[in-house]
């Protein structure tokens, strides 16, 4: 994804309220990217934010391709689920109290960790290699059941990207631009990158820790994707506000691209005209149409005039 667009960039503002978060993936990015987000927390509540509640899902266990670096885990860890494991490190040194659900995501599951929505802001990150997690996400944040924004963090072999958003359809995202300077809803990751909820599905499931002792995935992207992540939530939760669409970012070269949240990115990715965006009423949005199809028969009548004055 690649937009020339040099006007000033829209905000995203996230209500001054509690955050239950919920870590989809504890395996080669997530696991460094919990790490950074122990440290959002603390910094949150030194800071007297509102409290954060962390759920850390994922129905694998440890094993020893996990290990040795790959991942935040050690060799007295293999044979144990991934989640607990990482919420017992966690909880144990800083006296925290991390939720691990030892189950791979499920529409249920999602269900039974949302916030109630008018109290609390639902953060769902996704740091999981099949389509089958990302589908169950993109449904949570379709159907509004609680979970408000969606985080997710995707790589290959040498690169990757970050992208978020609070829309799975573009039906939500009919009013975004209606207040100046803000947006009040932005294309959730299904909608900047479609591919996502499919590619991948056909093939065989081979996790970060083995594909990087394969030499299939570079040893240092999930800890670049964790960090990536990690900014975005920074933003989101500490700051309170954000202005980036998505990064995507390479090791081999290394470089870094963020798209940021314009009028034009925002239309081009959602496929959503830019009048419904800013919550123009129907009769305005049909006279704007029909005014740009009379432009075009306009345009058509002089082209075919000036091939015939040629002739």
């Amino acid at each position: 994804m690649s937009f020339l667009d040099l006007t000033p960039p829209l905000t995203f503002r996230v209500p001054l309220l509690p955050i239950t978060l919920a870590l989809v993936g504890a395996g080669g990015t997530g696991s460094h990217l919990l790490q950074n987000l122990i440290k959002i927390v603390l910094h949150a509540a030194d800071a007297g934010l509102p409290p954060i509640k962390l759920v850390v899902i994922d129905g694998d266990t440890v094993e020893r391709k996990n290990c040795r670096g790959r991942q935040l885990f050690q060799p007295r860890d293999i044979g144990h689920n991934k989640a607990e494991v990482l919420a017992a490190r966690f909880n144990a040194a800083y006296g925290l109290k991390l939720v691990a659900v030892p189950k791979m995501a499920t529409a249920d599951i999602l269900k039974e960790y949302a916030p109630h929505p008018d109290k609390t802001i639902g953060i769902l990150v996704g740091c999981v290699d099949r389509p089958s997690g990302r589908r169950v996400m993109h449904a949570a944040l379709r159907n509004q059941t609680g979970w408000r924004i969606w985080v997710d963090a995707g790589n290959g072999r040498n690169g990757g990207q970050i992208a978020w958003g609070t829309a799975a359809d573009k039906r939500q995202m009919r009013g975004a631009l209606l207040m100046p300077g803000l947006c009040t809803e932005v294309p959730g990751p299904s909608l900047q990158f479609p591919k996502l909820l499919t590619l991948g599905e056909e093939a065989p499931v081979v996790d970060c820790g083995q594909r990087i002792a394969l030499g299939e995935q570079h040893l240092l992207i999930n800890v670049q994707m964790a960090a990536l992540g990690a900014v975005y939530l920074h933003k989101l939760i500490i700051d309170r506000e954000l202005d980036h669409l998505c990064s995507q970012v390479s090791l081999d070269p290394p470089m870094l691209s963020t798209t940021m949240l314009t009028e034009t990115t925002i239309a081009t990715v959602s496929k959503v005209p830019p009048g419904v965006l800013r919550g123009e009423p129907p009769r305005t949005l049909a006279r704007e149409t029909e005014r740009r199809s009379h432009q075009r028969r306009t345009n058509h009548h002089v082209q075919r005039h000036h091939q015939g004055v040629g002739t």
